[in-house]
């Protein structure tokens, strides 16, 4: 492997064969994206960390902390500390329809492998590319254009040993109907929009059943819901609803939504939902915040917030958020960030928080807050948790393509 790191996407060139001792010519080029610094959760963690937790009970197990970090801990020469500022969304290329903007409409080939020790695989290729598609990631190549499809099988067999064994079989899929179907399988995957719970505390609170229970929320929580995003009507509204009711009301009257760098936004406000004074656990409740993956948490008192006590098997990211007391009522509103997360999340993610974790009341907050759920849900994603599901998912509806298009008998089986 020859790898180049001196451009902004890195290439790995894997060289095919010899020929006499003389290198025949033949390569694929992987496509691994930018070299950017990788934060680790090691990298934010410091002695002493737990005397600055003001609003999260601190050293729970099974969970990971972001309180704040400056830049003495972050080696500056590969650029680290520019990540406190950076509010960009983390792997943008995610949402990049590859195969819409290389193959479809272009002169390709489809290729379904399949194997009975291994799980199927989709590879489209093209006169400069490849596009190899496993259950549990994808890899994008440019090729050599002298470069056959024998001769792929053969590299991708060397290399890629652990989804593409031996004896798997590559056939060609004729139908043109099989590339829509991978282009509605591009589309599903691609996200445009975010649902995330805003949960309020009332002081003195920290059990589950007595947050859910919170009717309403104070004069604080609901400058900070406007200061969030937009107060919407949900009767007729016809934007991203995050699962609830626009047509009779039966999930509030009013929810709260934003879009930001492209997304559109909208939140389970706890209070917004509708209450029921028979209904202690508040399960309505419970049923939207409950299968978000990041709660914002809005906490008012002296008590911590106990994140074990929200037992959730979906919520994995929670960003606690309350107002500083003001000794002037004129004076700009404050507000304290901390960060918790359940330790399956493999990285922190960016914008990192500030040293002290206290931020004024503005424009920026706002962004750095969206870009911290957007991007924690996106890292959530990469969590054990939510991959096995992915990778199931992925490895299902594989098996289930080949069988369809293998029934229709318009294939081509090609041999090693």
């Amino acid at each position: 492997l020859k790898t180049n790191s001196n451009v902004s996407v890195q290439h790995i060139r894997l060289d095919f064969g010899t020929s006499h001792g003389k290198k025949v010519g033949k390569h694929i080029e992987l496509l691994v994206g930018k070299d950017v610094p990788k934060l680790s959760w090691e990298a934010i963690t410091y002695h002493g960390m737990e005397k600055k937790s003001k609003l999260i009970e601190f050293d729970l197990q099974g969970y990971k902390y972001e309180l704040g970090c400056n830049n003495t801990m972050l080696p500056e020469d590969k650029g680290w500390s520019t990540i406190k500022f950076d509010i960009s969304i983390e792997d943008p290329k995610r949402e990049e329809p590859f195969y819409q903007n290389n193959f479809q409409g272009k002169e390709h080939s489809n290729f379904i492998g399949i194997d009975s020790n291994a799980d199927t695989v989709i590879l489209t290729t093209s006169a400069s590319k490849a596009y190899l598609k496993t259950s549990k990631q994808s890899f994008k190549f440019n090729i050599a254009s002298n470069l056959k499809i024998k001769d792929i099988k053969t590299i991708l067999k060397t290399h890629y040993s652990e989804y593409i064994p031996n004896s798997m079989k590559f056939i060609r899929i004729k139908d043109p109907q099989f590339e829509k179907e991978l282009v509605e399988l591009e589309i599903k995957s691609i996200v445009s929009h975010y649902k995330f719970g805003i949960l309020y505390i009332a002081e003195n609170q920290t059990e589950e059943d007595d947050i859910y229970g919170n009717e309403t929320g104070s004069e604080d929580f609901e400058e900070f819901l406007d200061f969030i995003g937009d107060r919407t009507e949900l009767t007729g509204y016809e934007g991203y609803r995050g699962g609830l009711d626009v047509k009779s009301g039966s999930t509030g009257k009013y929810s709260v939504c934003s879009s930001h760098l492209g997304f559109d936004i909208m939140f389970h406000v706890s209070t917004l939902l509708p209450y029921s004074a028979a209904d202690k656990q508040q399960l309505e409740r419970k049923r939207h915040l409950g299968n978000d993956v990041v709660l914002l948490v809005f906490i008012e008192g002296e008590q911590k917030f106990f994140p074990n006590k929200i037992h959730s098997e979906f919520n994995h990211l929670f960003i606690v958020v309350q107002k500083l007391p003001k000794d002037d009522p004129s004076e700009t509103t404050q507000y304290r960030v901390e960060v918790v997360c359940k330790e399956g999340l493999p990285k922190p993610f960016r914008p990192l928080l500030f040293e002290d974790n206290v931020y004024t009341k503005n424009d920026q907050l706002r962004k750095i807050l969206l870009s911290k759920m957007i991007n924690g849900e996106r890292t959530a994603m990469l969590s054990p948790h939510f991959i096995n599901k992915f990778q199931r998912t992925n490895k299902t509806l594989f098996k289930y393509l080949a069988q369809q298009f293998l029934k229709k008998k318009n294939f081509e089986t090609i041999n090693a």
